[in-house]
């Protein structure tokens, strides 16, 4: 899949390029004094893209003309797929930012579905908590007891799993307050924590970029085999 690549730049520009080998096509875009003539370039930058059969792009850091984008039918890349893959990572990073010793901090994990991710996510935190409960209409049963079998860990399933947690993963959005520590997978709005690459890989990626978005793309288009997450404090904020 070929994605956009939105920057600024003092001269319009539309070409190929390559992130970690990875194609893109390049739209680079002067930002001028007037701010209506900025969001028509915008538009007519997303209506260029969309003619082109490019319908997700990557976008400079903090942009705030996605909306002249969306109306053309260009969206940002999204980073569903990205935060669920991170999700037990990111609960152990966050809790080590604040000095805690993630064995012992319950945690749970809400889902509407037993997708892969939140199979995969509760099978990493179940190795690493003493605690973890799963809130999820069904497949939970069959999943505690192949977890049970396979590594000897058990899983909370009752009504109370959920309210006894202190961190919560939450692939849909939940209703748990008092928590300490939340992360919305569901929310592309809650800020990422510190990503990184394998070494070699990080001095390729532009700095302007919005990070999220292109790690997210980089590891679809398969440049990028392997993220992990830097520790540090607030990372996750409480409910």
């Amino acid at each position: 899949m070929l994605y956009g690549w939105i920057c600024w730049g003092e001269k319009a520009a539309l070409e190929r390029t390559e992130i970690l080998h990875a194609p893109f096509l390049k739209v680079t875009l002067h930002q001028g004094r007037a701010e209506a003539l900025t969001r028509r370039r915008v538009r007519q930058a997303g209506r260029k893209l969309r003619k082109l059969g490019i319908t997700q792009v990557v976008l400079p850091g903090n942009f705030p003309y996605r909306e002249f984008l969306e109306k053309e039918g260009v969206f940002p890349v999204g980073t569903l797929s990205l935060r669920s893959e991170i999700a037990a990572d990111w609960v152990r990073a966050a809790l080590a930012g604040k000095g805690m010793a993630p064995s012992g901090v319950k945690v749970a994990v809400t889902a509407e579905n037993l997708t892969a991710e939140v199979v995969r996510t509760v099978t990493e935190l179940s190795l690493r908590h003493r605690f973890v409960g799963l809130s999820v209409p069904r497949g939970g049963e069959e999943l505690g007891r192949r977890l049970r079998r396979e590594y000897g860990v058990s899983l909370g399933l009752d009504s109370g799993a959920v309210e006894r947690a202190e961190a919560v993963v939450e692939f849909t959005r939940g209703e748990k307050a008092g928590s300490l520590l939340t992360l919305r997978i569901w929310d592309e709005t809650q800020p990422l924590p510190e990503l990184l690459l394998p070494p070699g890989q990080e001095e390729a990626l532009p700095a302007d970029a919005d990070r999220g978005q292109l790690i997210a793309a980089l590891r679809r288009s398969g440049a990028v085999k392997q993220v992990s997450v830097a520790a540090a404090e607030g990372m996750i904020s409480g409910t």
